[in-house]
C-alpha cells in the first residue's frame, strides 16, 4: 500500500493518491489490556447463559457478583467488539414496516345533523348544606310537569 522508501513518490503524495490521511498512516492502535480481555470473556460467558441480560444487568452482575469496579460505559464499550446485544425490543419499534400501508382516517357521514339534548346539572348550589334535597325537589317537580294528567 504505502512504500515508505519509494524513490519518486514521497509519503504525502502517496497518501493523496490513496485518499487517506497521513495521521492514519502513523496511528498505532493500543492493545487491549488483560483486564479488558478477562472482562470480555466473563461478559461472553454470562451472555451465553442469559442472552436477555442488558448492559445494565451485566454491569450489576460484574460489580455485585464478581467484584470488578466497572461502570456502565465500560461494559457498553466491551459489548461492541464481541458483537453482543440484548434480546428484546430495540429503539424505533413503533415505526411501520416498509410495505405497510397507512390508510387515511375517513370519519363516517352522519345521517342526521340534529343536536342531541344534553342533560346538564347546575352545581352552583353545591356549596349549600342541603343541596341534594334541593336537587331532588327540582327533579321531582320537573318529572311531575312532564307526566300527562
Amino acid at each position: 500500500m504505502i512504500i515508505r522508501a519509494h524513490p519518486k513518490l514521497n509519503i504525502q503524495r502517496q497518501c493523496e493518491l490513496l485518499s487517506i490521511h497521513r495521521s492514519g498512516l502513523y496511528y498505532q492502535p493500543k492493545k487491549t489490556s488483560k483486564l479488558n480481555g478477562k472482562l470480555m470473556r466473563l461478559i461472553d460467558e454470562q451472555y451465553l447463559q442469559r442472552p436477555f441480560y442488558t448492559v445494565y444487568c451485566i454491569g450489576k452482575w460484574l460489580v455485585g457478583s464478581k467484584g470488578y469496579a466497572v461502570n456502565i460505559n465500560r461494559v457498553r464499550r466491551l459489548f461492541r467488539p464481541i458483537g453482543l446485544e440484548a434480546i428484546g425490543p430495540k429503539t424505533n419499534t413503533s415505526k411501520p414496516t416498509p410495505g405497510h400501508i397507512v390508510y387515511p382516517f375517513l370519519p363516517q357521514k352522519r345521517l342526521s345533523r340534529k343536536k342531541t339534548p344534553v342533560a346538564t346539572a347546575d352545581l352552583s348550589r353545591a356549596i349549600e348544606p342541603n343541596w341534594m334535597s334541593v336537587k331532588m325537589q327540582q327533579l321531582t317537580s320537573a318529572l311531575l310537569l312532564m307526566m300527562p294528567e
